[in-house]
């Protein structure tokens, strides 16, 4: 009897596994066919109605129906269909057949473990409610709510449970919901990290992503990365995580990845010949920039220029973004400006600014000028020297405002910088009296400067936008010599004319550009620039004012060697073939 019941086992088991090769073997031909029609997208009837909108979250196409029947079910018991079922599915018709049921809903809603915040306060972040359907997704974003509600007061560690949920007393189709809070003990932060960081300071990222150790009451982390991100010594700024540990300490980490330690910028630019048979000449400027010098965000900078003609200038830069801590920026520059024999001028600055938000400086200003007459500006022109002997110290503010999304390749968001200065300035220079005697005249007048840079981005398409400017120099004075005046034309002031082709008391400039951003770094533009200048009478000579218009296209894109920026600008003057022609490389060091 116990051999035979063995065999009669073996045979049962053996039956077993063939039944289940066989449905196996079935199924794989049922898919095989699928595969073979083509795969194409699932029907799903409910109720014995097509549906209109397939389930969030199921994949429909290249899937069979019998594969995602499972998901579709999941689907509607967690919006609420607790009863829903599948009555059938057709694998020749690719269809899902479901019987959806009554909707269940929420009978009561217990919270038990509130205490460090007001049980009024976290009912209100809950959606779910009594009466309503018991859809579980809502459930969910209710519970995340509730867990940043809490992480905003520093417990972090706080967890949110559904303890029960079961049937109401006398109903099928209604549900009691219990929540337990388990509220945690308050996080303290020790410090922050920066994954990939070699040169920055994490004391200098901490102060300037406004990290402070003791109890982190945040959220968001978001803002702490847009601050990293403002400063523009980053190539790539991640996404924040704060990681706990049991003793309820916490450490905040960036990932980040540094841009090079410096670059250096040059620009060419040809110029054509403004007259008959005067050949075209190159003009071009060099620009070395050190950042995050010894990981603390300070910068140096030197700028060579050689501009048309016997003019070159030269501008040195030092900035330290922040002093023992302080929102507090302190910036020494030197300006140097050689005209041929003319003159030349010097300028010593010094800036001292308070950050009052992200984005946001005021800032006191303080510079020393001085000019020098050559011999071409010592010569008389209109019974005076051409060029006076001048001392001026400025005296200003600046306020700088910032909310861009990107320093290189902003979409969205403006910056504004607006400078007023005023200053008493001494000058003497040689004058040719009445008798015909030279004799010295010096005198004293007050100067008022306004200078203002904005920029405005306004998202249009995907990966398009537009870029508004606005650019204004204003001078007044009682009397003007050729030193005072503001150098306006060229790459950076009013394209499709030459470098600094224009003396002006007043410029203003309005600036239109459509940009197509090709990736992170890279953008081609089409551009129109609308020029206002009023230059003053010297010397006796006749003042003046005038529009000008520059247009052109150009393109900005990153390559091995760094980023690459070229336009070509015209203007309704010269005519297109007479356009000015920009090259500038960014290298990075």
């Amino acid at each position: 009897m116990l051999g035979t019941q063995g065999i009669y086992g073996k045979a049962a088991g053996l039956c077993v596994v063939l039944s289940c090769v066989l449905v196996v073997s079935v199924f794989k031909s049922a898919r095989a066919r699928q595969t073979n029609i083509g795969m194409s997208k699932v029907a799903l009837y409910v109720d014995s109605v097509i549906a209109s909108e397939w389930p969030p979250g199921v994949i429909s196409e290249r899937e069979d129906a019998l594969s995602v029947s499972e998901s579709i079910v999941a689907h509607f018991h967690a919006i609420g269909y607790h009863f829903a079922r599948v009555d059938s599915v057709s694998l020749s018709g690719n269809a899902v057949y479901l019987t959806r049921g009554i909707r269940a809903t929420v009978a009561s809603l217990r919270l038990s473990g509130v205490e460090v915040l007001d049980e009024l306060l976290v009912r209100s972040q809950l959606r779910l409610k009594a009466g309503t359907a018991l859809d579980m997704t809502v459930l969910e974003e209710d519970i995340r709510r509730l867990l940043d509600l809490y992480a905003g007061v520093g417990h972090h560690m706080a967890e949110v449970i559904l303890e029960t949920l079961h049937p109401a007393a006398g109903s099928q189709t209604a549900f009691d919901v219990q929540l337990v809070v388990e509220e945690g003990p308050v996080v303290v932060l020790s410090g922050l990290e920066l994954p990939g960081a070699v040169r920055t300071r994490a004391r200098y990222a901490a102060d300037v992503a406004g990290v402070r150790p003791g109890a982190f009451r945040h959220a968001d982390l978001r803002p702490f990365a847009d601050r990293l991100r403002s400063t523009g010594l980053f190539r790539r700024v991640g996404d924040p995580f704060l990681t706990v540990f049991p003793d309820s300490t916490a450490t905040l980490s960036i990932p980040v990845e540094e841009a090079p330690p410096g670059t250096f910028d040059l620009v060419l630019g040809y110029l054509p010949g403004r007259g008959s048979g005067s050949s075209g000449q190159i003009v071009g400027s060099g620009h070395l920039r050190l950042v995050n010098v010894f990981g603390f965000g300070r910068s140096v900078g030197l700028q060579l220029d050689r501009r048309p003609g016997q003019v070159s200038s030269a501008e040195a830069r030092v900035s330290d973004p922040r002093i023992a801590g302080l929102p507090v920026r302190i910036e020494a520059s030197f300006q140097g400006y050689q005209q041929d024999s003319t003159y030349s001028s010097r300028a010593w600055t010094l800036e001292a600014g308070y950050q009052l938000s992200r984005g946001f400086e005021i800032s006191a200003r303080y510079s020393k000028e001085l000019t020098r007459p050559g011999q071409a500006g010592l010569r008389m022109r209109g019974g005076s020297q051409r060029i006076a002997r001048a001392d001026i110290a400025f005296r200003g503010i600046v306020a700088r405002v910032s909310r861009i999304d990107d320093p290189i390749n902003p979409r969205k968001g403006f910056r504004v910088e607006t400078v007023i200065e005023r200053g008493d300035k001494r000058d003497s220079r040689r004058t040719v009296m009445p008798s015909g005697d030279t004799t010295r005249v010096s005198s004293t007048l007050r100067q008022e400067r306004f200078r203002m840079n904005a920029r405005v981005f306004i998202p249009t398409f995907r990966r398009q936008t537009v870029l508004i400017g606005l650019d204004a120099l204003v001078l007044l004075s009682k009397a003007f010599d050729e030193s005072d005046l503001f150098r306006v034309g060229g790459a950076n002031s009013l394209r499709g004319y030459d470098e600094d082709q224009f003396r002006s008391n007043t410029a203003i400039r309005g600036i239109f550009e459509y940009r197509v951003l090709v990736d992170p770094s890279s953008f081609v533009f089409l551009f129109f620039d609308l020029g206002y200048l009023e230059s003053p009478g010297l010397l006796g000579g006749i003042a003046s004012k005038d529009w000008l218009m520059g247009f052109g296209l150009g393109m900005q894109f990153e390559t091995a060697v760094g980023i690459v920026n070229t336009t070509y600008a015209m203007n309704d003057r010269d005519g297109p073939t007479n356009g000015r022609l920009h090259v500038g490389l960014s290298f990075g060091l």
